[in-house]
């Protein structure tokens, strides 16, 4: 190489990293993998799905977000909000009721953390209505203004607790080296607010979903820890699907596998606390036919 080359974060990456580094000075994380097997609720999947050319299909995407919604419920530790005051040593924990997600999404604007509301309660199929409206909504966005405005809205929020960092924030957005051109929005000036997504579509959820076994599909690439975004307790990563020979009766067989990789603040959950998350979801996957009613 001739050279160093200089590549400034953009407006996705500086808001990622900010709550990236708020959460590992905020709190200490517990990280485990889980690898159930899902070889027989991947068969019971495929009976109910429609086809891949019917309006209908599902994607294994939402099946997995369904079954952790699921998880979580047996686990109301996980969809909580835990505020904890260091020199004081004193915190308490929220318990949420609604499961918000926020799901990592890899797109063409780099990666992007909407959040997903009330996925806890949706079917299946109003879960991928949900998602393609939001596709849908994208492709008419400009994304660039929308998280500027998600950044100041950031600054703001900080600005109780640490008005001496959200003012270095503010004069941090002034810095000329780091302006991006802002896209043109598609949308044209009659297109109402059903039609964009809004600052709303990206305020922070309950619980965290980021699914980098899409990236990998054909690879056993097994996460192992990650960083939860601000105001969540906890999340999952959900690794590629892989088949491994097992021995089930006497006899050896293929199985298919999905590593979950469960992210928890420390200050409220325990590896004890994970264990109805965990029993849930092996219940599921022994008996897949509860499924059904999922559609």
């Amino acid at each position: 190489m001739s050279g160093k080359k200089r590549i400034n974060l953009n407006l996705q990456r500086q808001i990622i990293a900010e709550q990236c580094t708020e959460t590992w000075t905020s709190g200490a994380y517990t990280s485990s993998i889980f690898i159930p097997d899902v070889t027989d609720l991947l068969r019971m999947f495929e009976e109910i799905n429609p086809p891949k050319d019917d309006p209908g299909h599902l994607s294994l995407n939402i099946l997995f977000m369904k079954l952790i919604a699921e998880g979580i419920k047996a686990a109301p530790k996980f969809n909580a909000q835990v505020s904890f005051h260091q020199r004081r040593a004193l915190g308490k924990i929220t318990l949420i009721p609604k499961i918000d997600f926020t799901v990592a999404l890899w797109t063409e604007f780099d990666t992007l953390v909407p959040r997903f509301p009330d996925f806890g309660s949706r079917s299946m199929t109003d879960m991928a209505s949900y998602m393609t409206d939001f596709k849908r909504k994208l492709a008419n966005t400009d994304i660039e203004k929308v998280l500027k405005s998600l950044r100041i809205w950031h600054t703001l929020h900080q600005f109780k607790r640490h008005p001496f960092l959200a003012i270095a924030r503010i004069f941090g957005t002034f810095d000329q080296r780091y302006k991006h051109k802002s896209k043109q929005d598609t949308a044209t000036n009659s297109d109402s607010q059903k039609d964009i997504l809004t600052i709303d579509d990206f305020k922070p959820g309950t619980f965290l979903i980021t699914n980098p076994g899409s990236l990998t599909p054909n690879s056993r690439m097994l996460p192992s820890l990650f960083e939860i975004i601000p105001h969540t307790t906890a999340g999952v990563a959900i690794g590629p699907i892989y088949e491994q020979p097992v021995i089930i009766n006497g006899e050896l067989v293929a199985r298919k596998f999905l590593p979950l990789c469960i992210v928890a603040n420390h200050c409220a959950i325990d590896y004890g606390d994970e264990v109805p998350f965990i029993n849930r979801i092996e219940e599921i996957c022994k008996s897949p036919e509860i499924i059904k009613s999922w559609m």
